[in-house]
């Protein structure tokens, strides 16, 4: 925004004796009038300036609980992509993942699934400060319980305006090749700058419906980087 006040007092004087030609270039008189108000306006100009550079550095940050987190792009190792996976109204689709042949439903068969933030959670991550918990199900596009091939958190810190994936949650369960679905994740708690995650764990014997073991992970930032901790086993599987 430019402000400019200029204010002028002219005396024009002219000769109009006989033969003389007038003077195209009129004497301007500059009066202490005219002085004090280029002076003030001047300083309104600079008031201004100063002004709009405060509101501007006064703007608070958004906090994270601002973004629009069904539209937000994820990181690829949340359903083991090579690339972003940029959601739409919750969901995405991405193909050529670290999980292979999927007997996805269509003609692709490694077509992938990703559905996430429909619980999304906020809390304080010691090392880090605000964060929050973005939850992921990757399935194989058949759209019920047998397709679901990985449950994840993805860990953002930051603002609204500059939210940056700090780390990925996925269940402590050990390899087991016999069992009748993945380990489910269960309500996140933010707990002393730590996050705490339920975990259900499948043994052979389970319907996709009910899983029969339950574990608890702790989960910290150290070094840099997100870390499970202590994982805690309440009830072993069938």
């Amino acid at each position: 925004m430019r402000i400019c006040a200029q204010a002028r007092l002219t005396s024009v004087s002219e000769r109009r004796n006989a033969g003389a030609v007038p003077n195209p270039v009129p004497n301007r008189v500059v009066t202490r009038h005219e002085n004090w108000i280029g002076g003030v306006a001047s300083a309104a100009a600079l008031a201004a300036v100063v002004g709009v550079v405060g509101v501007a550095s006064a703007q608070p940050t958004l906090p994270l609980q601002a973004v629009g987190w069904q539209n937000e792009t994820l990181p690829g190792a949340a359903c083991k992509a090579s690339s972003p996976i940029r959601l739409h109204n919750h969901v995405a689709q991405i193909s050529q993942t670290g999980f292979g042949d999927v007997n996805s439903f269509g003609s692709n068969r490694d077509l992938v699934q990703v559905a996430a933030a429909y619980d999304v959670t906020y809390g304080q991550l010691g090392g880090v400060g605000p964060a929050a918990a973005v939850d992921v199900v990757c399935s194989n596009n058949g759209g019920t319980a047998d397709g679901q091939i990985r449950f994840a958190e993805v860990v953002f810190s930051g603002s609204a305006t500059n939210a940056r994936a700090v780390g990925l949650i996925t269940p402590q369960q050990p390899h087991l090749a016999k069992v009748s679905h993945v380990p489910l994740l269960g309500t996140v708690k933010w707990v002393n700058g730590r996050i705490v995650v339920g975990e259900a764990w499948y043994g052979p014997n389970d319907p996709t419906c009910c899983a029969s073991g339950r574990a608890t992970t702790t989960w910290a930032y150290r070094t840099g980087k997100l870390t499970a901790v202590r994982t805690v086993v309440t009830k072993r599987p069938g």
